[in-house]
């Protein structure tokens, strides 16, 4: 894809997304979730579909099924053990690089360690990689358990223009297919592992899942038997991120909160 696409028309955009989708098939389809929409102030044209939804409903109609082309993604083959040891602390005076985003999913984390919820979430920054040599892989932004069940959960911040849905499904599948399944059940003693994406409510990428001319997200989800859930508040409503997270050592949640599953039929 074009290192300068946010500038480029969005016709022009959508023919190389469709170049795209064929080159990284035939050698990387591990990285199409990188390919960002071109700018979200499209997403508020209400004249046409949002870039990154019109990016989803090509893919939905491309020469091979989504679960097909993303089911060609090899394993990394991690012997390692996935589970590190996470406290849950955050330096914010010294790590620089800190974003609200790893605030936010350590603020999860610390607000349900040591509680029995039927929902609840077990671990954060979980490495994919199988060597440092490995470039490009990121980590699990979240795990969440429910009984067996472990899900990989894809989160953004709050405030979060450019993480499109589009973007959050694809990173979500594509982290379980990069994962050594076997080893990571055995890790966290699951027997089910599903990719998912999580957000909190009120936040752009709420107002994408819930937007009608978005169901081809549902659609793709259904597609690639994922599911999708929201953050919501038992105080009110969240306006900011600072709304969210109490900022210390420890980061934890301002307020009590729920973990709703949402529907995904049209």
């Amino acid at each position: 894809m074009n290192e300068n696409q946010r500038t480029m028309e969005p016709d022009e955009y959508l023919i190389e997304f469709k170049q795209t989708l064929s080159i990284l098939y035939d050698s990387h389809p591990e990285y199409l979730f990188k390919e960002w929409p071109i700018d979200i102030k499209h997403y508020r044209d209400n004249k046409h579909d949002p870039i990154y939804t019109q990016e989803a409903k090509i893919f939905m109609d491309y020469s091979i099924k989504p679960k097909d082309y993303l089911d060609s993604i090899k394993s990394i083959g991690r012997t390692e053990s996935y589970k590190l040891s996470h406290d849950g602390k955050q330096d914010f005076r010294k790590d620089g690089k800190c974003t609200t985003e790893k605030v936010e999913a350590k603020a999860l984390y610390n607000s349900f360690k040591g509680k029995k919820e039927p929902f609840s979430i077990i671990d954060y920054e979980v490495p994919l990689r199988k060597c440092s040599g490995d470039k490009g892989i990121g980590e699990i932004d979240l795990l969440g358990r429910k009984g067996e069940i472990v899900y990989l959960l894809e989160l953004k911040k709050f405030k979060n223009p450019n993480g499109a849905l589009f973007h959050m499904i694809l990173q979500a599948y594509t982290y379980l297919r990069l994962l050594n399944l076997e080893n990571f059940k055995q890790d966290y003693k699951c027997k089910t592992v599903i990719p998912a994406i999580i957000f909190f409510k009120d936040s752009e990428n709420y107002k994408q899942f819930f937007d009608p001319r978005n169901k081809v997200f549902k659609q793709l989800l259904r597609n690639l038997g994922m599911k999708a859930f929201s953050i919501e508040s038992l105080d009110g409503p969240y306006t900011k991120d600072e709304d969210i997270y109490e900022k210390r050592d420890y980061p934890i949640l301002k307020s009590d909160i729920k973990i709703k599953e949402l529907d995904l039929s049209e």
